[in-house]
């Protein structure tokens, strides 16, 4: 992967020290010989609680088939099932006949408690245990309830999934209808740094394993930070882990798509701004790549206006944070208070849209919350904006297609 990184100020500085932001853009660039992707080794972790009883099991069933048709000859695939206990479906192995995976899904029958933790566990464990260098392994966590056998703490649970990405093992959650608690299952995709998918109804299941599938596929970066030096680091608006060196930790990094970062920083025109990205590549081994920026000075004292490009993603980025406040306030019950909250950020972006930026993917997730809402389903804007949120504000929707 040969990345390239662009920065962009807001405008140029004018005062001796002053706060501004800049776009940071990372896109992996296209290999002259693409290199062969690394296998994928999945454990899907399915919940069989008595809750998951019909379409949402059968439905559950069906996803795992179609990822089993969809990887290839050399991905690995494991089943791993949980109510009360946990049991192993399909130990982990290279992709076999459809035939005998259904037969052993067919075995599944809902009923019984949620042992999130040991569904979880195991499915991790199986990777752990068999582990082949430059493989691409991930947890795929489905759940519709919440945990009540054994480990039921978000934070032992996430300390755990913590423990498992340390050793390349990623984590990401899927949860299906209303009952799931939200805040466990987008903490566990945090610190496994995986995606948090929200399922509204059981027929959502296929479309968001076959997104998950197509988000390994095209990993050619994984366990990514960035170093920060030379400037004040005043805000990240994006929401990303700071790891103990003190560098951001960032989302796996995907063949020509394109990452954006908002810093918010204090510096002075003619300072270096020096950024340092590491990730670990297909091999398995540790890359890095770094760049350095001078900040510019204004020709004149007048203010001039702010990057469009700047502005923009700023812009998506305060209304998914905005996205936050309404999912915690919809979950509260405080509608009235939500949909004054959404109105101001649909007014922000109004006001970016006419001023010629292309905002609205965002006003239509504002329009969706807004008629939630209204129809008094609290629960469903709650899971609806907290799940936007995250992609948004973690990098992951920010990973779109280069141009």
């Amino acid at each position: 992967m040969n990345p390239t990184i662009e920065i962009t100020p807001a405008r140029p500085l004018t005062s001796p020290s002053e706060v501004t932001d800049l776009l940071v853009r990372i896109t992996p660039t296209a290999e002259a010989t693409p290199a062969p992707r690394p296998p994928l080794d999945l454990a899907v972790v399915i919940d069989t609680s008595g809750s998951m009883n019909g379409l949402p099991l059968q439905l559950a069933k069906e996803a795992v088939v179609l990822v089993n048709q969809t990887l290839s000859p050399e991905d690995r695939l494991s089943v791993v099932s949980f109510n009360s206990g946990v049991q192993v479906v399909l130990p982990l192995q290279k992709i076999g006949p459809a035939e005998r995976l259904q037969r052993q899904l067919d075995r599944l029958h809902a009923g019984g408690s949620t042992a999130l933790h040991g569904g979880w566990q195991m499915g991790s464990a199986l990777l752990q245990g068999d582990a082949m260098p430059g493989n691409l392994p991930r947890v795929l966590l489905l759940t519709d309830g919440r945990a009540n056998v054994g480990v039921t703490q978000p934070r032992a649970i996430a300390a755990d999934v913590a423990l498992a990405l340390s050793r390349s093992v990623s984590t990401s959650t899927v949860g299906v209808g209303m009952r799931y608690d939200e805040q466990v299952l987008e903490s566990i995709a945090w610190a496994g740094d995986g995606n948090y998918h929200f399922a509204e109804t059981p027929e959502a299941l296929p479309g968001l394993f076959e997104a998950e599938l197509e988000s390994l596929r095209t990993t050619v970066g994984r366990l990514a930070s960035l170093g920060i030096s030379g400037v004040e680091v005043v805000d990240v608006l994006n929401d990303l882990r700071t790891l103990p060196t003190g560098r951001l930790a960032l989302p796996p990094l995907r063949a020509e798509r394109s990452l954006d970062l908002l810093l918010r920083i204090k510096a002075r025109a003619g300072e270096t701004l020096g950024l340092r990205l590491a990730w670990t590549d297909a091999w398995d081994q540790r890359q890095t790549h770094r760049a350095f920026f001078v900040l510019p000075q204004a020709e004149s004292d007048s203010v001039a206006s702010e990057h469009p490009e700047v502005v923009r993603v700023r812009a998506g980025l305060l209304a998914a944070r905005v996205q936050r406040v309404v999912a915690m306030l919809a979950s509260l019950g405080k509608l009235e208070e939500a949909l004054a909250t959404l109105e101001s950020s649909r007014s922000q972006l109004e006001m970016g849209i006419r001023s010629g930026l292309n905002l609205s993917a965002e006003l239509e997730t504002v329009a969706e919350l807004e008629r939630r809402l209204r129809k008094g389903e609290r629960q469903s804007a709650s899971k609806f904006a907290g799940s936007r949120a995250y992609s948004k504000t973690t990098g992951r929707d920010d990973q779109t297609l280069k141009n």
